[in-house]
Order: structure tokens, then sequence, then C-alpha cells
């Protein structure tokens, strides 16, 4: 079947958009409601520094769309403002070995991602959830049966899935094992299957098993937002791939969140500059629910230098907005860190993680709450009335 850029866009929104959760998921296109709020940005003892200090953070970004607000702090001065210096490195690969030589202080990750490494770098710390990424599309060759055919073939989605999964037993898959294996074994779970069971080519990163899948590698993949959107929205490359499946093959490991990983050195020795670091991106969030019109274009233009091509403003917009949810600090306090919530991220780690143990690749002694402290770091920020206050000011 042959996807043409506004076919796969209309298909796969519709598809993603209730993925997990329900109707009361969040709309993030409506400006969230703030505080009362000052005339003037930052109050003069935020801007002074720390300490009148002006401390230097180092973040390692990557190319997907969950970092972007990050550039946006630069852009707009919101480090500054806060009396830090968030200096950023871009990696295409997965920086960890940087951050276990100090070579920056903080970088994109995931829940899982470091999961796999945790005996043997104990100082991991992910202390913020950026965001819940909901682009989860599997994505295989032209001529093979989908999760669609399945569905229209037996009428409902569970037997869909299960059906489906079935069906790709010994496919191949390019993968990144150390920070997906626990996804991979939640997918083939949902047909009774193991990753086992999927003949799975190991990359050092995401990026580069997309590459090797958009150049012929395997039959099947799921990864990188910016490569897979450029798969199906491109009408120069969607002739080459099918939406194999949506989200709802990954079963309860499709509820995914974003981070920023740092060590509990960095935490202890800089607890203000961390401090303030997750209020700037809190504030550049705001960006993209009260003035998208002046972040997407820098969104846009920033992935085409890293994917090769721009999708277009009207697209982008909707991968930051239907395919991804940035929450005000607010909101990710009642979605992402309450219990009983339909996003509470520790519904997603605590699934992932066991299906990490029993893939082989995450250590049974490890205790993942030892190293997701983003909880604790979102209350901190709460608790702070000058930095709240200046997060939830006028943009300028």
């Amino acid at each position: 079947m042959r996807y043409t850029k506004w076919a796969a866009l209309a298909l796969v929104f519709v598809l993603i958009a209730a993925a997990c959760g329900d109707d009361e998921e969040p709309t993030t296109t409506t400006p969230p409601a703030t505080t009362a709020a000052p005339t003037t940005a930052a109050p003069a003892e935020l801007s002074d520094g720390i300490d009148g200090e002006i401390v230097k953070v180092r973040v390692a970004e990557g190319v997907s769309y969950d970092d972007e607000p990050w550039i946006w702090v630069d852009e707009f001065g919101i480090d500054t403002d806060l009396g830090i210096d968030i200096e950023i490195i871009k990696f295409t690969d997965f920086p960890l070995q940087g951050l276990i030589g100090g070579d920056f202080d903080m970088m994109f990750s995931c829940q899982v991602c470091v999961a796999s490494s945790w005996a043997n770098f104990p100082e991991y710390r992910d202390f913020m959830i950026t965001n819940q990424f909901k682009g989860f599309i599997l994505v295989g060759r032209p001529g093979m049966k989908t999760w669609y055919d399945f569905l229209d073939e037996l009428g409902d989605e569970d037997a869909a899935t299960e059906a489906f999964i079935k069906s790709i037993e010994g496919m191949t898959l390019p993968v990144w094992d150390a920070g997906d294996i626990a996804l991979v074994e939640a997918m083939m779970n949902q047909g009774g299957l193991t990753a086992d069971d999927l003949d799975r080519v190991g990359f050092p990163d995401l990026p580069k098993a997309g590459l090797a899948f958009m150049a012929g590698e395997g039959d099947i993949y799921f990864g990188t937002l910016s490569q897979v959107a450029r798969m199906v929205y491109d009408p120069e490359t969607a002739k080459d791939f099918v939406v194999a499946a949506p989200f709802n093959a990954f079963g309860p490991g499709g509820l995914w969140f974003s981070t920023m990983g740092t060590t509990q050195t960095f935490l202890d020795a800089h607890p203000e500059a961390a401090l303030r670091s997750v209020a700037a991106f809190y504030r550049a969030v705001r960006y993209l629910h009260e003035k998208p019109d002046v972040v997407i274009p820098l969104v846009d233009d920033n992935v085409a230098i890293a994917t090769g091509g721009t999708l277009g403003t009207t697209t982008t917009h909707e991968i930051m907005t239907s395919l991804n949810y940035f929450p005000t600090a607010e909101d990710a306090k009642r979605e992402f860190f309450t219990s009983g919530s339909p996003l509470d991220n520790e519904k997603s780690i605590g699934f992932l993680f066991d299906r990490g143990v029993a893939a082989g690749e995450y250590s049974a002694d490890d205790d993942w709450r030892t190293f997701q402290v983003s909880g604790e770091w979102l209350d901190m920020l709460l608790a702070r009335e000058d930095l709240m206050e200046y997060v939830n000011s006028p943009l300028d």
C-alpha cells in the first residue's frame, strides 16, 4: 500500500492520538492556565546567578523532537534570566560514555535507556521527565500483512494485535538492544512470544538502526520519530514503507517517557543549577502551548539539519503536539506523578523494567526507584515560589 504524506498523516495521527490514555488526555494546543505573573521576566536575584556566579550547564541534545525545548531555552535567553548558562552539545548517537566521562552534565535519555548499565554506572539518575512520547509506529515493507489487515479480518483490536505479532515471528528487526529490549519484549509478549522470536540485528543507537532499515536492512522497524516520520510522510520514501502496526502492537510498553539523565554527583554539587535547569525547560514548554507560531519553525529547521529535509511546519506542529505531550510543570505533577492517573509514569517504568529483566538485559538486583528521581525534582520546583513565578510569567 502506498502512503502519501497526507494519507499517512491522517492515518497515523488518528490512530495514535488515543495511545496510552483516554478521553481525559490533555489537549496540548490549548494554552495552560498560569498563576498571576509579574510584569518583568525574572527577579534580579535569579539573573544575578547562584551565589553571584553564572553556572554553566552542559546539555547533550539529540536529533529527536523531545529535546527541542532546550533550543528555545537558549534562543530566548531563559537560561540568562535564571542565572545559568545552558551550553547545548549536539549528538547523533546515544552519548552515555560522555556522561560517564564528565564531558557534559546532563543528556537526553528515557526511563529505561540506561537500565542495562545501572549496575556498572550506579551514579546515573533520570531527574526530569521532559515529555510523553506517543509516536510508536511499527514500520514494515510493502506487501507484508499489517495489523490493519488482521483487524479487517478479525474485527477486534486485541485479536488483531495477537495475530499480527505471531505473524512477524522470525522477521529481522534492526534495533538498539541496550535501550529498547524491554519494549521489544513487551511487543512480542502481545502474541505470546518473546524478543528472542525475532532476528534482532543490534546497533549502537536507534538512528543507526533506522538508517540501516532505510537502506534495506530488516523487515520491520520502530525508532526515532524524525526518521519514522520521513519514512511514512515523505512522498519520496513512503513508497518503500508501510505502517505495519500502530501503538496497539506495543501493549502497556507504549506508555513511554523521555527524560534528562545526569549523575548524582552533579545533583549533589550543583542542586540549584539543576533545579533552575528544570525551571528553564518548563518555561520553554509554554512557548509550544502559547506561541507555537514562534517555535514550530525553529523545530522544523533544526530537525531538517539533522535528518536532511524539512517536513513543513504543519506536519511538525502535529508531531510536537499529537505524537508528543509536553506538559506544564503543574500538569506534569497531576498526570505523570499522581497515582491513579492514566499517565502515571510508575506504571510504565515498572512494566518495562520487568520486561527487561525477563529478557535478561537488566539486573533483577537493581531497584529502578533509585535511578528515577524526576518526581522529587519536580516537587522541589513546584515548592519554589520564586522559580515558579518566573516559569509562569508572561512570555516575551
